[in-house]
C-alpha cells in the first residue's frame, strides 16, 4: 500500500523532519528530551512519531504505540512504523542487546535513551545489563562504575558497594 503524505497541508509538522534521504530515516529536528523527540500537539506534549502516524493514518488504536522498525527513536517516516503494545509486560532481552556494541573490553550502549523499559519499570542500561547477566542487585548495595567509558554497561566493569549513611541521617532507632 502506497501512503500519500500531504507535506504542504501539514507543513507545520513536516518542516521539522529531515526528509533529505527518501530511502533512509526521516529524523525529527525539533525539540527533544533524553534522546526522544517532543512536540506539543492537541494541547499536550507527545512523541512526534505519534503525530506523524496521526497525520498519515488517523487516530492511533487504543492501547497501541508507534514503533520504528529502523530502531531510530527520532525517525518520523511513516513507512518505517509499526504498532506495538503500549506496555511490555515481559522484558525483551533481544531488543535490549540490539542496542549494545561489544568491544574487546567494554559493552557500549548505543540505544536511544538513558532509561530502558524493563518489565513495568525503566532502568539505566547498565543496571539492566547487570540484572540480565548477574541477577538482581543485592539489597542495600549500589553499583559503582570501575570503567572510564561512560557508555560502558559491561557488568564486569561495575562493583557492588555498600554506602554508609551520613552520620547526620542516623537516629537512635537506626544507628549501628
Amino acid at each position: 500500500m502506497v501512503m500519500e503524505i500531504d507535506f504542504e497541508k501539514d507543513h507545520w509538522f513536516w518542516h521539522r523532519v529531515d526528509r533529505s534521504d527518501p530511502d533512509g530515516c526521516w529524523p525529527w529536528r525539533g525539540g527533544q528530551r533524553k534522546g526522544i523527540g517532543r512536540i506539543k500537539f492537541h494541547g499536550s506534549r507527545t512523541d512526534p512519531r505519534r503525530v506523524a502516524y496521526f497525520l498519515v493514518h488517523g487516530d492511533l488504536p487504543k492501547g497501541r504505540q508507534v514503533r520504528s522498525w529502523c530502531k531510530n527513536s527520532l525517525c518520523c517516516k511513516p513507512h518505517d512504523f509499526g504498532l506495538g503494545k503500549k506496555r511490555r509486560e515481559k522484558p525483551n532481552p533481544k531488543l535490549f542487546w540490539d542496542n549494545v556494541r561489544k568491544t574487546e573490553e567494554c559493552w557500549i550502549w548505543v540505544g536511544p535513551a538513558a532509561l530502558v523499559p524493563w518489565g513495568k519499570h525503566h532502568y539505566p542500561a547498565w543496571k539492566v545489563a547487570w540484572m540480565v547477566v548477574k541477577g538482581a542487585v543485592p539489597k542495600r548495595l549500589f553499583l559503582s562504575r570501575q570503567c572510564r567509558t561512560d557508555e560502558c554497561i559491561n557488568p564486569d566493569h561495575f562493583r557492588p558497594i555498600f554506602i554508609k549513611p551520613a552520620p547526620e541521617t542516623l537516629t537512635a532507632s537506626n544507628s549501628v
